[in-house]
């Protein structure tokens, strides 16, 4: 489920470091690596993508986001969170016994409805 605004806001000022109201490249790699539950306290983001989101919504193109960039970064999925829900359901639309692996048939199956025919192993 979305997130609420107050949430956003919290967050947002949560990962504002210097206090200025927006959130620069460094910020933002910052809140994109962490979700509610987790922060890892290593980068894992390449700065080159985090700088193609920093652009996409830096409507104003002051190298920064303010708040309402970032809900809209929040409501298109951008955040962790969101794209956690995406790999979770390719997963599953993957395991189809539905028992937490992808097994050899399972992979199998995928690859072949893609296109591969080779596949043996």
């Amino acid at each position: 489920s979305p997130e609420s605004v107050a949430d956003l806001r919290e967050r947002y000022e949560a990962f504002d470091m210097d206090g200025d109201s927006w959130l620069n490249v460094d910020e933002l790699r910052n809140v994109l690596e962490c979700s509610d539950s987790f922060c890892l306290n290593k980068h894992w983001l390449p700065m080159d993508q985090v700088e193609r989101i920093l652009k996409m919504y830096d409507t104003e193109g002051t190298g920064r986001i303010g708040f309402h960039q970032f809900v809209n970064l929040a409501q298109d999925k951008q955040l962790l969170e969101g794209k956690l829900d995406e790999y979770l359901a390719a997963f599953q639309a993957l395991d189809k016994d539905g028992s937490g692996f992808i097994d050899h048939s399972e992979l199998q199956a995928y690859l072949e409805t893609s296109g591969y025919q080779n596949f043996n192993t």
